[in-house]
């Protein structure tokens, strides 16, 4: 199928679905990073899905709210070292900056869950509360993996459709031991919510199953994040 054939059964999908464009917001968040060479004033786009509202990008800022720079990671030792003192820190997919412009950031859960915030002003990380209220209002796990994937950049035989707009990209994950991997694959998402000692909740999808399932891992690992709108 063709990129544009693609982006067109995207948008009648997403209209068909309910979540129509109309819907879609812009906004910027409201800092600059003066010691960098990069800003984060940077723009994303946003949908309604039920009672809820989404980012349609991962999350992309190398700041918490209050402006403190969070640790970039390259090394496997530099990755291991942040779990290992429970500090929150980020990295590119293969500290690749082209496919970090693609898929976000990946970060660990210590960033997450860090009191400065790692959403812009006015959104947060969702809880596996909220997590389940979209994938229920989207039909059920069996169902709701592939109306979130979106219909680009997914590996062959994934099947997705991207039927509620949420533009889920596969951005893969690094484990806590620092390895990446399943670029392509797997889409890989923080929660807030605790599960016990050094694991937390995260939600995940996969290239060849309809699912999106709800599981918990090592709070070390590298996942995407996705905002939601403050109520």
């Amino acid at each position: 199928m063709s990129k544009l054939k693609k982006i067109l059964l995207t948008f009648f999908s997403v209209c068909a679905f309910g979540s129509a464009f109309s819907q879609v917001e812009m906004y910027k968040t409201d800092k600059v990073l003066n010691d960098s060479s990069m800003s984060v004033r940077k723009t994303y786009k946003s949908i309604s899905i039920g009672k809820q509202m989404w980012m349609l990008e991962n999350l992309d800022t190398p700041i918490y709210q209050n402006g403190d720079s969070i640790p970039e990671a390259r090394t496997e030792e530099e990755w291991k070292k942040c779990a290992e003192q429970k500090k929150g820190c980020w990295c590119y997919y293969q500290n690749n900056l082209e496919l970090g412009r693609k898929f976000g950031r990946l970060y660990n859960w210590y960033a997450v869950t860090d009191p400065r915030g790692l959403a812009p002003k006015g959104w947060h990380v969702p809880s596996i509360q909220e997590w389940e209220e979209l994938i229920i209002h989207l039909g059920g796990k069996m169902e709701a993996g592939n109306k979130l994937k979106s219909t680009l950049d997914w590996g062959n035989g994934c099947n997705p459709n991207n039927e509620a707009g949420f533009f889920g990209l596969p951005g893969g994950l690094r484990s806590t031991e620092g390895q990446f991997m399943s670029v392509n694959d797997y889409a890989t998402w923080w929660s807030t919510s605790d599960f016990k000692n050094d694991m937390a909740y995260y939600v995940y999808i996969y290239c060849s199953l309809s699912f999106a399932i709800k599981y918990y891992y090592t709070k070390g690992d590298g996942f995407s994040v996705r905002c939601i709108k403050d109520k």
